[in-house]
């Protein structure tokens, strides 16, 4: 494979238009350069190839402000090409960008959560044995062998009555669950789910925290609702991701399919209002002022985490590290002014926490790991 490609390959991972074998490819490429030892290359100037690549990155940094997150592997790898050195080179670049090493590898997070019965009773899903049924009121419950959780409408009989249940995933979980109506939902790190074993009223209505994609099954004259702390979500059949977590600025809807109707909740700025998004469009309803913002989206940003990574689009540090700290279980402290640098690319939340922070690691950010605490500071150029 030549120079070229390589940069071609490269270009095309960071637009997310790679094939899978691409990404496979260099990411594979990636992590086995973080943990193979280097050879002695004693004809090479590394001193001199390593000022060359940081050149190249500052060039680009300028150039560009927003910094790629694979910029790192796009410098490299043209050099490798072009010398023969494997990954000796992009080893041997400054280790004071990237997080100090700690004791303990934070691993990615994991498909769990907690079922919350009526009667008090927790599920934890991870012990529930795969294939077993669980019955409730009006439902039977399954956990499948691919990790998710159905639920089956049973009916009510004349001595039962609904049972409300809540799927929880605490920091460092996500699960994905179909309900009793056949809607699919994908529930990420931190989040809540509540909602009936059966769907008796002329209502289908759920409440969410934190953050789920979903994916409502038709019911003429049955909609679906989403409540949420600060805004109501009504549709029919569609797809949809409502990003809720009380630590964002906003609570933000993003729709991919079909229509959704939006309103904030009475007593706020808006409330009683509503909106109608079609697909590409995103609605942002602003924490404290409660004022409702709809612009186009490219839709697959805000899904990225239901598909397996992270995707930022000229996001600052701290929203970056929201997103990490949920999914890694890790909480965060700044130290010293934290410049407003903005990231854009993408991260597999199939890395580790240390991996993470290499991919993200550039010029002044520095990253400090002690146990599950993540200290960020900047390194002021002299």
């Amino acid at each position: 494979m030549d120079v070229k490609q390589v940069e071609e390959i490269v270009n095309r991972y960071n637009r997310g238009e790679a094939s899978a074998e691409e990404a496979r490819l260099l990411e594979l490429w990636y992590a086995q350069a973080l943990k193979t030892p280097l050879q002695e290359e004693e004809e090479i100037d590394y001193a001199e190839l390593n000022q060359e690549m940081w050149r190249n990155i500052q060039m680009a940094t300028k150039r560009d402000k927003i910094r790629w997150l694979w910029k790192k592997i796009a410098i490299a790898a043209t050099i490798v090409c072009c010398l023969g050195l494997g990954w000796h080179f992009f080893r041997n670049s400054d280790s004071s960008l990237g997080p100090e090493k700690s004791v303990e590898v934070i691993n990615a997070g994991q498909n769990n959560a907690t079922l919350l019965l009526t009667n008090g009773k927790r599920l934890v899903l991870r012990d529930l044995k795969n294939e077993s049924e669980v019955r409730l009121s009006g439902a039977s419950i399954t956990k499948t062998a691919d990790g998710k959780l159905i639920y089956k409408s049973t009916g009510l009989n004349s001595a039962e009555t609904v049972s409300m249940n809540t799927l929880i995933t605490v920091y460092g979980e996500q699960y994905q669950i179909i309900l009793p109506d056949g809607t699919k939902v994908w529930l990420n790190a931190a989040s809540s789910l509540h909602f009936p074993s059966y769907f008796s009223g002329p209502n289908r209505e759920v409440v969410l925290e934190g953050e789920a994609y979903f994916e409502v099954q038709k019911e003429k004259g049955k909609p679906f609702i989403v409540r949420t702390k600060n805004q109501e979500i009504k549709v029919l059949g569609t797809h949809f991701n409502v990003n809720c977590y009380e630590d964002e600025l906003s609570t933000t809807t993003t729709l991919l399919e079909g229509k959704v109707s939006i309103s904030a909740k009475l007593g706020s700025r808006e409330g009683g209002k509503s909106i109608v998004l079609v697909p590409g469009q995103q609605s942002k309803l602003q924490n404290g002022d409660n004022r409702i913002v709809v612009a186009a989206t490219d839709p697959s940003a805000a899904i990225a985490w239901k598909e397996g990574f992270f995707q930022f689009e000229n996001d600052d540090i701290k929203t970056v590290m929201r997103q990490l700290s949920r999914w890694y279980n890790i909480s965060v402290a700044y130290t010293g002014e934290i410049p407003d640098e903005r990231f854009s690319g993408k991260v597999y939340r199939n890395m580790s926490l240390d991996k993470a922070l290499e991919v993200l690691s550039f010029s002044a950010i520095h990253f400090q790991i002690e146990g599950r605490k993540i200290t960020i500071n900047y390194n002021q150029p002299k």
